[in-house]
């Protein structure tokens, strides 16, 4: 894996989000500096409505209370996008140089975590196939074939339990198992990146 970040920009100009004409875009910095702006204000509307009596005797006060909580909610669901689209071009950078940390001054950095793949498994075929070979034998037994490839209303594979009868058998079970699953992939864009916590707790 690298951490080699020094052309993301350009690495990372097809993953930008798009935009009307008529949005006037606005960088980091800006966003930064304008939330950093108004942040003190709403907190401090925020205390007071908090703190306040609220009457429910008054219908225009009531009309208020609605259209207020409209706009709070309206307010949220826009800054809900920022986060979201700050994680995917995180995600994007990360997938794009095979990184396991995106770096950030002054914090551990970003971390990619990888997606978690899983198995593609035709139940049936495999459990009447290990049955077959345990005729012979009585190896694997029919509990380690139960565990396995666990009888319901649908066959439901176990594959902790295939995987130690792979081992632990090798040969027939193992080729008869290699033969009705198939290991998938995921894509790395299933994946999350986690950052940080700030230093000192949440502002």
């Amino acid at each position: 894996m690298t951490d080699d970040f020094d052309d993301l920009d350009a690495m990372l100009a097809p993953s930008a989000v798009a935009l009307a004409p008529a949005v006037e875009l606005v960088t980091a910095e800006e966003f930064i500096a304008d939330l950093e702006r108004l942040l003190p204000l709403v907190r401090t509307l925020v205390a007071g409505f908090s703190g306040n009596r609220i009457r429910m005797d008054s219908p225009a006060e009531r009309e208020r209370l609605f259209r207020l909580r409209s706009l709070a909610t309206d307010v949220l669901s826009s800054l809900s996008l920022v986060p979201a689209t700050i994680e995917r071009v995180f995600l994007t950078a990360a997938i794009s140089v095979g990184a396991e940390v995106v770096p950030v001054p002054g914090t551990s950095g970003v971390r990619y975590e990888k997606p978690k793949g899983d198995y593609v498994t035709q139940a049936h075929p495999l459990r009447v196939e290990l049955l077959r070979i345990s005729a012979l034998d009585g190896s694997p037994t029919l509990e380690e074939i139960d565990a396995a490839v666990k009888e319901v209303k649908t066959l439901k594979p176990n594959h902790a339990h295939i995987n130690k009868l792979a081992k632990t058998y090798g040969g027939e079970v193992k080729a008869a198992i290699d033969k009705h699953r198939q290991w998938v992939a995921p894509e790395p864009e299933r994946g999350r990146v986690r950052f940080p916590e700030p230093e000192g707790g949440t502002r």
